[in-house]
């Protein structure tokens, strides 16, 4: 039906630009221009891996004023840095322009944070190795409210707030991103000490959304 109608405009439109009149002067017809079409919005494809401290994110679209990023989600609940590196060997996801990869606080639980650091040099090897034209980013690791195998609470925290920093500097290295996302209060944590409250998956996909924002 609208296609029949469009033709009905066309008609009208094309059939009024000249009109006869009962005047001996001549009417000054009217050029009608028309603007070039709209360039196309552009969509890219962002794949989101991690352990179970992405479950509350879910797919969706981040509209910025030329481009939209689509996230398409994989939680891989219990995954280590280890079984996100045979993930990335095993080519498990489906190439994309970008991979971000939330994965390291289980690994932290029971890892020096030089351990940690020497897993997660060898996944981004392997992602590279498997996904040469993707372009990887990082996220720094939450704060835990549970102490695992370590001696207290607090000297988990203090291996977290080491892996990050020194993980600044492993992805410079490496020529892959990092994201750095500020987990500045207690209540961002959920109740079991270990996943994200509603607060810290705002935090961490508000981040996301800064960093593609910032890479335009």
């Amino acid at each position: 039906m609208s296609s029949q109608t469009s033709s009905s405009a066309d008609s009208q439109i094309g059939s009024s630009l000249t009109h006869n009149t009962l005047s001996s002067t001549p009417v000054q017809q009217t050029e009608i221009t028309t603007s070039p079409p709209k360039k196309a919005k552009q969509f890219e494809l962002v794949t989101i891996a991690g352990s179970s401290i992405t479950r509350g994110l879910g797919n969706g679209t981040i509209d910025f004023s030329n481009k939209s990023f689509r996230y398409h989600v994989h939680t891989k609940n219990g995954a280590g840095i280890e079984r996100m590196t045979e993930f990335f060997k095993e080519k498990h996801f489906k190439p994309s322009p970008r991979f971000i990869v939330c994965v390291g606080t289980t690994n932290l639980k029971y890892d020096k944070p030089s351990d940690a650091l020497d897993k997660t040099e060898l996944l981004i090897a392997t992602f590279k190795n498997s996904y040469p034209n993707s372009k990887l980013a990082l996220t720094t690791l939450s704060p835990m409210n549970i102490c695992g195998l370590k001696a207290s609470v607090e000297a988990l925290n203090e291996d977290i707030r080491e892996y990050n920093s020194k993980l600044a500097s492993l992805t410079i290295s490496m020529g892959v991103d990092l994201i750095p996302i500020d987990y500045d209060k207690r209540d961002m944590i959920s109740g079991d000490g270990h996943h994200l409250s509603d607060s810290g998956t705002f935090r961490l996909s508000s981040s996301m959304d800064d960093y593609l924002k910032n890479s335009l």
